[in-house]
């Protein structure tokens, strides 16, 4: 069923007892992961650790510009908006774009 939507499971052997309970699921286009499973000490669980051949992807920084919202003028912003097209009858509105 994994293969089938092209995924693969990394853990061979068990992990608890005689049974493989934890999984490590990895899509199976990229590097197989390292997988160790360590035996039970404490609990009835081996410890699964593993390491995937991923690199992490470059930073992006992104300038973000907003508005300073604690100088808005309400009564500005309602003038501007009463002149603008929208306030218009709604027989323009087919001249109007969306930009």
């Amino acid at each position: 069923m994994l293969q089938s939507f092209g995924l693969l499971q990394s853990v061979v052997g068990p992990t608890r007892e005689q049974r493989t309970l934890d999984l490590v699921i990895t899509r199976s286009d990229r590097p197989p992961p390292v997988v160790v499973v360590d035996p039970a000490e404490i609990s009835d669980h081996s410890l699964v650790r593993f390491q995937l051949s991923i690199q992490r992807p470059p930073l992006q920084f992104v300038d973000v510009s907003t508005r300073a919202w604690k100088s808005f003028d309400t009564d500005c912003f309602r003038d501007d908006l009463l002149r603008s097209p929208l306030c218009c009858s709604p027989n323009n509105y087919s001249d109007i774009s969306v930009d």
